[in-house]
């Protein structure tokens, strides 16, 4: 990708990048969204495995963890999403920050020099 060398190219990208922004929040809330419910049904599946199983209490939190091993990686492969789409978004707001600074600073250096004003 080529680097935007005028007014109208750094808008586009910051456009681009403030839908980006939009989409990302939403898959950051339905990542989110996941993750505590993944997480929850885990923690209560393994409350009640504990509960139902036999023996002295290690026993039955060994008894446990064996019984919710699936539950509890889907909650931990959930939040890792809900992390990863997280950082992807704030990089995304990054980079609309540093467009908009370049925005700042080419409209600035348009101005000084007249062009784009019909002279």
């Amino acid at each position: 990708m080529t680097e935007p060398v005028n007014p109208v190219e750094v808008e586009a990208h910051i456009l681009r990048l403030a839908a980006e922004i939009e989409t990302g929040a939403d898959v950051v809330s339905q990542w989110e969204e996941a993750s505590e419910e993944a997480t929850e049904a885990a923690r209560q599946a393994y409350d009640l495995a504990w509960l139902n199983a036999e023996g002295l209490p290690t026993e039955r939190r060994i008894r446990a963890e064996i019984a919710t091993a699936d539950l509890r990686t889907a909650a931990q492969v959930a939040t890792l999403g809900f992390k990863k789409t997280k950082r992807r978004l704030k990089a995304a707001e990054d980079r609309l920050s540093a467009y908009q600074s370049v925005l700042k600073s080419v409209m600035q250096m348009y101005g000084a020099s007249g062009s784009g004003r019909g002279h």
